[in-house]
C-alpha cells in the first residue's frame, strides 16, 4: 500500500516496474506476491526528490512476517556526493 500525495505516482511506476520485469500480463512470474519492488519505486522516488518535494531523506523498511513479528532492515543512504 502506498500512501500520500505520491501514492497514485508510486502505483503507476510499481505497475510499469512490473510489467518492464515480467511482461504485460505476468506471463513470466513465478513468485507468490512483492519481493522488493514496492521499495525499489520508494527508493526511486526519494531519490529524485528535491528540497520542495513532500518527500525525501532515508527510506525506513521494517519486514512484517506472517505471525506479525516484525523486524527493521538497516537501509544505507548517503547524505552527500561522493568527491571527484
Amino acid at each position: 500500500m502506498f500512501a500520500g500525495d505520491k501514492a497514485d505516482m508510486a502505483r503507476r511506476n510499481l505497475k510499469t516496474l512490473l510489467q518492464s520485469r515480467y511482461g504485460k500480463t505476468a506471463e513470466r512470474y513465478e513468485g507468490e506476491g512483492f519481493d522488493m519492488e514496492p521499495f525499489e519505486v520508494l527508493r526511486d522516488l526519494v531519490s529524485a526528490s528535491d528540497t520542495n518535494d513532500s518527500i525525501g531523506g532515508a527510506p525506513q523498511l521494517v519486514k512484517v512476517y506472517q505471525h506479525m513479528n516484525a523486524r527493521a532492515v538497516g537501509v544505507y543512504w548517503p547524505t552527500k556526493k561522493p568527491a571527484k
